[in-house]
């Protein structure tokens, strides 16, 4: 009896052992798992398919998390300006500002991308393709001393500590947690959602009866290659290729010519320099003025660029090139005004 006794005196003492050595898992076990809401962002009339992005589908969640995220200073490292602060909803999600200002006042490279409709972006973001993805992008404006300039470990302490983050990151993304890679995919999930598709164009594809006769002979000069011939550039529902373009802004016989880069400063290929990304034409009379640097105040000026001031360089647009044999486009007042009328149609509600 005496030897049984021990025996399982010894059993009991190991078994205690053993359980007392393992890993506190008390915070896994206890932690509860959420199932996001999955939302399918919805396609306007006449639109491609969605890109698909099966490492960040998008959720109901996620989305209000990001929009959060979007609009506060808190991501600021003086919580002095957001996201927002450079991309306003009524201005297509961009500014008026020439060239982006900084949290600091200190003027930026370039001025502030439209935000809109880049649920379809591709071949790299930004003026000079440097991100590949909205994912990606995120690390720009957070890391950029002149931006937000706050840097991940700082952001990621203040949301962790926040009194309402850390609470939708765990209903975002199932458990709990504030990364730098849920940062970045909530943000990228509610800018996918930014395509209203509610303008004027939008509505005449589904009743052409509203159209002036002004915007129909705009429509002409736009399609036209023997007219505008904007449609290689800016001719689909988008209007944009999503590509790098040299638009014939600056004369250039080699890459040192070009005061700013563009892509080539990225890819450092010789005929990529001066080369910028196709902006959507899509709310375009909003966010005036126009091109990366902001050099052109109005539409009207945009347009004459077009018509007469597009200049040679060893590797502008081949689209460009083939009207300096003409001295340009040659349009009509006539046909810029209806040009002007047609493009903004493109402008969202």
């Amino acid at each position: 009896m005496k030897k049984l006794y021990v025996l399982t005196l010894i059993v009991l003492l190991m078994g205690f052992g053993i359980h007392s050595c393992k890993p506190d898992d008390t915070d896994t076990l206890d932690e509860e798992v959420l199932t996001p809401t999955p939302y399918t962002i919805p396609r306007p009339p006449f639109f491609p398919q969605l890109p698909l992005t099966p490492e960040n589908p998008t959720t109901v969640e996620g989305i209000q998390l990001g929009e959060m995220l979007f609009k506060d200073p808190i991501l600021s490292v003086d919580n002095s300006m957001s996201c927002q602060s450079c991309h306003l909803p009524d201005k297509g999600f961009a500014d008026n500002n020439p060239i982006g200002i900084g949290r600091d006042g200190t003027q930026l490279q370039r001025k502030s991308m439209p935000l809109m409709y880049l649920a379809y972006a591709q071949f790299g973001l930004m003026w000079d393709g440097k991100f590949a993805s909205l994912e990606e992008q995120v690390d720009g404006p957070i890391m950029h001393p002149n931006e937000l300039s706050i840097g991940w470990e700082e952001l990621i302490n203040r949301l962790s500590s926040h009194a309402t983050y850390p609470d939708m990151f765990h209903r975002a993304f199932g458990t709990k947690g504030v990364t730098e890679e849920r940062v970045r995919k909530a943000l990228a999930q509610y800018q996918r959602t930014l395509m209203p598709a509610t303008s004027r164009y939008d509505k005449a594809r589904l009743n052409p009866n509203i159209m002036t006769e002004s915007e129909r002979r705009g429509e002409i000069v736009f399609f036209a290659e023997e007219k505008g011939d904007c449609f290689h550039c800016h001719g689909n529902i988008l209007f944009t290729d999503n590509m790098f373009k040299n638009n014939g802004l600056d004369v250039a016989q080699s890459p040192e010519d070009y005061k700013d880069p563009g892509l080539g400063g990225i890819t450092k290929k010789y005929d990529d320099y001066g080369k910028f990304k196709t902006p959507s034409l899509r709310n375009i009379g909003k966010r005036a003025p126009y091109m990366h640097d902001g050099r052109f105040k109005t539409l009207e000026e945009v347009i004459e660029h077009y018509n007469s001031g597009v200049k040679q360089s060893y590797n502008v647009d081949p689209n460009l090139e083939k009207h300096f044999v003409d001295g340009g486009l040659n349009l009509t007042e006539q046909d810029k005004t209806d040009l002007l009328n047609y493009l903004k149609m493109l402008d969202d509600e």
